[in-house]
């Protein structure tokens, strides 16, 4: 059933509806208290006076011509409005309501205070509120099918539900397809906007506190992704209107985490400005400072770069760099392009770079700097390829140099080294190193030379006798730094396009005032003014000659003529391959001491003054010595063989021998010795023996045959002479035999071996034989007398008779 109340004018003072009952009030004016426990439809203008409305079920629904509750609280299960509905107290709505428009107007005495015109709550029924619990309003627009959508949401939630402690949440959704996301969260820490934020006026973002002395943050920029990896970074972008009205990136700033390891992380801040496309003009990292490649720096005030690295393409100062009575520290300028200090740029102290000034393809330019303002000083200087260093008038003072483009300066002092890579070092007065002088070049020649150090002497026209020359200065007793050597090369002839040089190396003896020439290097040859020692290996493809002595103490190779005028000693091998002249004017030319050898391969010695003294010489082929001189009728001893005895006098026996070696199964071994003995060592009254010595069964035998003054020739192992013959006025053997092939022709033989002519005949004028005397051809004894009485005589022809003064014993 449905009533309907009509009354048109008509005020009731209250009016309770029956819940069984659905009622419809047109134009229904309640002076008092409304209320209604079923569904309750006003129209055409219903007004509650007083004591609010009340529909507890059912709901209420305002069409056309509104509802109007001007005092007291009202509370529905829910609310359908068509048309206008107004309440002057509170409304309390349990269910969903539906309206076209919706006026809350609270009317409050209070004049600086809040009040709620609107209460949108939310309980849980049955259970208990946890974090997340919320309540909010749905914005809901017609689409173009008729149907609401959902544009929007505003939702209030509990981050914690704790009694007495809660914290709310605010977030702002709007409908983004099939989806709602969330663009403003507000909560009592922060807010957070999920998209980008455009103000018309300008964004300003301040925050009032107490903290004076430190800093707040009043903005975060915060991109999460989850687990960040190396280059994860949060970017500011700053936009303006181009000529064609469209918005364009201006420049932006990126900071960027370059080590993204949780609790190691390094990062930096990237400053990009637009040159048409975007390039970085500033990175800032956690060590150094770095400007873009090919932009300039233009500082009104001083740079201060700490122990850091500051790395800029061009720096150009308008006015001047000061630093004062103390000094400007920094850790290391790069410079890509040309540093520019001006005319009077650098005064007061020193200038220290604790980590090294590079230049890179630029310069430097200091033209007016005077060296009383004090001193430049670095730990090291690099200067690259295309890169130059130059200063008129003040010295550089560096640690280490390293020199790939050119450095010039009055004068250069380097505290390390002075490396030279590929570039030059050009100083007016001097270059100073406290270490070492390196040139080093790194290029693709694997097998030509290139130039690594130059040394110019320019003069205009030059005439024979300019030249270069490096000094070497050392400390001396006193502590005085005093000029030792030095190397010097100089035109013997300038004449341009017959150009010959030298080059000599000179060295101070006795305290000279300069030095002396010790060796010359000429295009025709070399000349040494003192003694040559050569302890390793001494090899010369051309001739050499040596005015004074030569001493070898290692190998020595030439393939040319060695002419030595002076003494020559030798402890090690000398090898010549050419023909070589010992001409000493004194003592012996040629020495070699024990141990040492001379190997000749193919070439000879020559000593043409004086007798050469060796100790081994070793020939690859046939070794010839030679003297050539006046003697057409005479002899002339070629070789002169020595010993002498260094701890006193010799005594008799003391011989020189010749020792015959030749290779055997193994080795080189001693195949038989000549040696001669002076009997007599008695000044005056000297004699001497030659002995001839063999090796027999491995061992190198007794000697086999003497030959003296006294008693001739003397063989011990007998005398075999075939198919020729033997004459001698003198011939004795002590032991053994002698045995001829041939015609045996003597003045006596003395023999305790037998005597044997085997195919000659034995003709003698004294035998004495204790053996046998055998003889083929028969045997005559001209003179003297024939002696076998303790031997036989066995004869195989006729026994000439002797001759009237031969005596015959024992046949």
């Amino acid at each position: 059933m449905v009533v309907k109340l009509k009354n048109a004018g008509a005020t009731v003072s209250a009016l309770t509806l029956d819940p069984t009952v659905a009622t419809v009030a047109t134009n229904l004016a309640v002076s008092g208290t409304l209320t209604s426990t079923g569904a309750f439809t006003a129209s055409n203008g219903a007004t509650v006076s007083a004591g609010g409305l009340t529909v507890s079920a059912g709901g209420l629904t305002v069409s056309a011509g509104g509802l109007t509750v001007s005092a007291g609280a009202s509370s529905v299960q829910a609310l359908t409005a068509a048309g206008a509905v107004s309440f002057g107290s509170t409304l309390s709505v349990t269910g969903a309501s539906t309206f076209n428009t919706f006026t809350n107007i609270a009317d409050s005495v209070s004049t600086n205070t809040v009040v709620y015109a609107s209460t949108v709550q939310r309980s849980v029924n049955g259970g208990t509120a946890a974090a997340g619990v919320g309540t909010g309003t749905l914005f809901q627009v017609e689409d173009d099918s008729g149907s609401l959508s959902t544009a929007a949401a505003i939702d209030a939630t509990l981050k914690n539900v704790a009694s007495g402690a809660v914290v709310g949440s605010l977030a702002l959704r709007v409908q983004n397809g099939a989806s709602t996301s969330t663009i403003v969260t507000v909560t009592p820490s922060a807010t957070t906007i999920s998209n980008a934020l455009s103000a018309s006026s300008g964004l300003t973002s301040a925050v009032t506190d107490a903290s004076n002395s430190a800093v707040t943050d009043v903005a975060t920029l915060s991109h999460s992704a989850g687990a960040g990896a190396n280059g994860i970074g949060t970017g500011l972008v700053f936009s303006a209107s181009d000529t064609g009205s469209s918005v364009s990136n201006a420049a932006r700033i990126v900071a960027k985490l370059t080590d993204a390891t949780a609790g190691a992380r390094q990062s930096q801040l990237e400053f990009s400005v637009y040159n048409t496309a975007a390039l970085t003009a500033l990175t800032v990292a956690y060590n150094g400072i770095t400007f873009g490649s090919s932009l300039p720096l233009t500082i009104q005030g001083a740079i201060n770069a700490g122990a850091n690295t500051l790395t800029v393409g061009a720096i150009t100062t308008s006015g001047n760099l000061n630093a004062g009575a103390n000094s400007l520290t920094i850790g290391a300028i790069t410079a890509s392009g040309a540093i520019t200090a001006g005319a009077n740029a650098i005064t007061g102290g020193a200038i220290t770079a604790s980590n090294g000034l590079t230049v890179s393809g630029g310069s430097i330019a200091a033209s007016g700097i005077a060296t009383t303002v004090g001193a430049l000083t670095a730990a090291s200087l690099t200067v690259s390829a295309g890169g130059s260093v130059s200063a008129t008038s003040i010295p550089f003072t560096t640690g280490t140099i390293t020199a790939n483009g050119a450095v010039t300066c009055p004068s250069l002092s380097a505290t390390s080294s002075i490396a030279v890579t590929s570039g030059t070092i050009s100083a007016s007065s001097t270059i100073t190193s406290n270490s070492q002088l390196i040139s080093s070049v790194s290029d693709a020649n694997t097998n030509t030379a290139i130039s690594n150090l130059k040394l110019e002497h320019i003069v205009g026209a030059g005439a024979s006798g300019i030249g270069s020359k490096i000094e070497f200065y050392m400390s001396n007793s006193v502590g005085s730094s005093a000029l030792a050597a030095d190397i010097a090369s100089s035109y013997t002839t300038a004449t341009s396009g017959s150009e010959t040089a030298q080059i000599l190396f000179r060295g101070r003896s006795g305290g000279g005032a300069s030095p002396s020439n010790l060796l010359v290097l000429t295009p025709t040859g070399s000349t040494s003014h003192v003694a040559l020692t050569v302890s390793g290996t001494f090899t010369a493809s051309s001739s050499a000659t040596l005015s004074s002595t030569l001493a070898v103490t290692g190998a020595a190779t030439l393939s040319s003529t060695l002419a030595v005028t002076g003494a020559a000693t030798l402890s090690s091998t000398l090898a010549v391959t050419g023909a070589s002249t010992f001409a000493g004017a004194t003592a012996a030319s040629l020495t070699i001491s024990a141990g040492g050898a001379v190997t000749m391969t193919g070439g000879s010695i020559s000593a043409s003054t004086t007798a050469a003294t060796f100790g081994t010489l070793n020939a690859n082929s046939v070794a010839t010595f030679t003297v050539d001189d006046a003697n057409s009728n005479a002899a002339t001893d070629v070789l002169v063989l020595k010993h002498s005895h260094n701890a006193g006098s010799g005594v008799n026996g003391i011989a020189t021998g010749i020792d015959f070696q030749a290779e055997d199964a193994v080795t080189t071994t001693t195949a038989g010795r000549i040696r001669v003995s002076l009997t007599n060592v008695a000044n005056g009254a000297q004699a001497s023996q030659f002995s001839f010595d063999t090796r027999t069964s491995g061992v190198v035998a007794a000697t086999i045959a003497t030959l003296d003054g006294t008693n001739g020739f003397t063989t011990l192992k007998g005398l075999t002479v075939s198919g020729g013959s033997i004459s001698a006025s003198g011939i004795a053997t002590t032991v053994g035999a002698l045995t001829a092939t041939g015609a045996f022709s003597g003045t006596s033989a003395t023999l305790s071996g037998s005597i044997t002519a085997a195919s000659g005949t034995l003709n003698i004028q004294n035998i004495i034989a204790s053996n046998s005397i055998t003889t083929n051809n028969g045997l005559t004894v001209s003179a003297g007398a024939l002696d076998a009485r303790a031997a036989s005589l066995v004869k195989t022809s006729v026994i000439q008779p002797p001759s009237p003064r031969a005596t015959f014993c024992g046949i």
